[in-house]
């Protein structure tokens, strides 16, 4: 009875997550369309530190982009940080897929999974803190930097403390095997 419900519940996230994967895709499609049509707004605000602030310095003069160099630095900002999100949420997708068909948590496959989701998760949480700040420098000339503890980022911290223990506990799982 508990087991059904876990694979239903692994069957909902798997399709939760292909769906997040489907709109990332829909969103990366807009913005990259709003670089050809001339009376369309694609904004995206710049990466405002959230999370333990560790400092924020900024270099250079005010910041002084046109619109249209803003509206290149957005596109381009999404165009290099929302890939990962996309990998992200296939891979969990997929992750949830293979743990709804009955696979075991300590099976070698699945934490493979794990670790490709938290190296995406790393990656998602580290590559917007320099994406905007390089495309805001070579626009405007300023730099503004952040060293942020971000959500995204203490997340990833502690999925690589769950997916050690997972490793461990496939390792128990395989002496346990050998010693049967």
């Amino acid at each position: 009875m508990k087991q059904n419900r876990i694979l239903r519940l692994s069957k909902v996230l798997a399709v939760f997550l292909f769906l997040c994967f489907g709109v990332a895709c829909l969103i990366l499609l807009l913005g990259f369309s709003t670089l050809f049509f001339k009376k369309s707004s694609f904004h995206i605000q710049p990466n405002v530190p959230t999370g333990i602030v560790f400092f924020n310095v900024a270099i250079g003069r005010p910041n002084e982009m046109s619109a249209t160099a803003k509206q290149i630095a957005a596109v381009l900002t999404m165009l290099l940080t929302l890939p990962p999100w996309m990998a992200l949420y296939y891979q969990a997708g997929s992750y949830f897929s293979l743990l709804s068909e009955g696979t075991s948590p300590f099976a070698a496959p699945l934490i493979k999974k794990m670790r490709l989701v938290n190296l995406l998760l790393y990656i998602s949480a580290i590559l917007p803190v320099f994406v905007w700040p390089m495309l805001q420098w070579a626009f405007s000339g300023r730099l503004e930097l952040s060293l942020v503890l971000s959500d995204t980022l203490f997340m990833a911290i502690i999925l690589t403390i769950l997916i050690e223990i997972f490793r461990y506990g496939a390792e128990l799982q395989h002496e346990i095997e050998e010693t049967v």
